[in-house]
């Protein structure tokens, strides 16, 4: 069932924007009537303007009857290229008897069992075939299929690869972004699962960590508390982080191999993609973070001020940014999520470790010293303990009696530093996500050529 869900949505994805559709073969799960319903739908399709290409095993009669051409091959070779209603009428006229379809039978089972190499009888079919193909060479239906290359507006087209230069194609970017963003909320509508289970992960998480640290609002600061406090940012962040970081790699890893088939037949940029995907992965990136974030303040006892509040949940949602950029990278190496989610433990490890909370910044010299500047959970961690702990507050004891108590075992940064280093990584990240989604799209390019 899943490879037919697979198959359904590459069909519609491919006709949503293509001009020139060429499509996967039919889900083999589907039987006689889902396959005629598709092919009604491809053939509505194509007669909107669009060239509809498709591979169908052993149709019905009636579903067969809805191809307007035909390309019957055998072991890569051709044997007939045409129109439909002219395919009995070629086997008629090679002069052989057995080439005749029978009255009341099912043109598609005929002829596919005419070409085809009878492990029975190898060397009697193998001859046929030989035949039919050598027949198919010399007549008059090559020479007129032939014909039609002369004319073609665009000689690129003739070229034996599939990769052909977007200037090629009719729609602008602006329509494939447009057409991609609209494809990519219907399948958040479609689809409610995803978005409603990482949704869902951000209310529990947030419940258990408000209930696991509750106490009263603008608390005493001393040293149990800060430890506390210490506590929920990092299990606050961590938890954002895996979230963000493993739903983003499983869901744009498999949407990426839908897009490079589209991008290899040009019916998709890939700056149009990657925009409108980027754009509309923001449900999860802002909204999932930003409830965790009220939950968590309301109940943890947090420093009361909307001030504070907005600036917790934005370093809620800047990290959330954060990751979901490194999870693109990862999804853009591969379209394998398994392997995506094998390397991610590489990039959180580090992280966790230099966060300034499993180990003391102060201490970190040479890699070590590098590592710790490059740990993004460093600086939302230290944004969040900088907003927590101000000058101006008058909730300091002789325990801590200043914030410098607090933010010198991190190493902490000002929180505006804090806040452009997060900014700073979401964004390269996310460009790189996209430099690296173009070295694999013009790669693939080249193995195609």
């Amino acid at each position: 069932m899943e490879d037919e869900k697979d198959g359904r949505k590459g069909f519609a994805s491919l006709l949503t924007i293509a001009y020139i559709a060429s499509l996967p073969p039919l889900p083999p799960g589907l039987d006689a009537s889902m396959a005629k319903s598709v092919c009604i739908s491809l053939r509505s399709i194509a007669a909107g303007g669009r060239l509809v290409i498709g591979i169908i095993h052993q149709p019905s009669s009636d579903t067969f009857a809805l191809f307007t051409h035909v390309m019957l091959m055998t072991q890569g070779r051709l044997i007939y290229m045409g129109p439909r209603q002219t395919l009995s009428t070629y086997f008629e006229k090679l002069g052989d008897p057995s080439f005749l379809c029978p009255k009341n039978y099912n043109p598609a089972d005929f002829f596919v069992m005419l070409v085809a190499l009878h492990p029975q009888d190898v060397d009697a079919s193998q001859q046929r075939i030989d035949g039919l193909v050598s027949a198919y060479q010399a007549s008059a239906e090559n020479e007129a299929m032939s014909d039609w290359q002369e004319n073609v507006e665009h000689p690129d087209l003739l070229l034996y690869h599939r990769s052909f230069k977007m200037r090629h194609f009719q729609s602008s970017g602006k329509t494939q972004f447009w057409l991609c963003f609209k494809r990519n909320v219907r399948a958040l509508y479609r689809d409610p699962m995803s978005f409603g289970a990482a949704l869902g992960s951000g209310l529990i998480t947030g419940l258990i960590l408000g209930l696991a640290y509750a106490s009263p609002p603008n608390a005493q600061v001393t040293a149990q508390q800060v430890k506390n406090t210490e506590g929920l940012f990092f299990l606050a962040n961590l938890q954002t982080f895996l979230i963000v970081l493993y739903a983003t790699i499983m869901a744009f890893a498999a949407e990426t191999q839908v897009f490079m088939r589209e991008n290899r037949v040009g019916a998709n940029r890939v700056g149009a993609y990657y925009l409108s995907k980027t754009l509309t992965g923001w449900a999860n990136e802002i909204i999932m973070p930003f409830v965790f974030a009220v939950l968590v303040w309301a109940m943890a006892g947090l420093e009361r001020s909307a001030e504070a509040f907005f600036i917790f949940a934005g370093v809620m949602i800047l990290n959330s940014l954060c990751f979901g950029s490194i999870g693109y990278c990862l999804a853009a190496i591969t379209s394998d999520p398994q392997i995506a989610m094998a390397i991610a433990p590489i990039l959180v490890l580090p992280n966790i470790v230099f966060s300034g909370i499993m180990y003391d910044l102060n201490l970190a010299t040479g890699m070590r010293y590098f590592l710790s500047h490059i740990s993004i959970l460093r600086y939302s961690i230290g944004a969040m303990l900088s907003n927590e702990y101000r000058p101006s507050t008058t909730r300091y004891t002789s325990e801590v009696p200043n914030p410098e108590f607090v933010l010198g075992k991190v190493d902490a940064f000002r929180l505006s530093s804090d806040f452009w280093a997060l900014a700073g990584a979401a964004l390269i990240f996310r460009v790189l996500a996209y430099i690296i989604l173009l070295v694999r799209v013009s790669r693939e390019r080249v193995k195609v050529m």
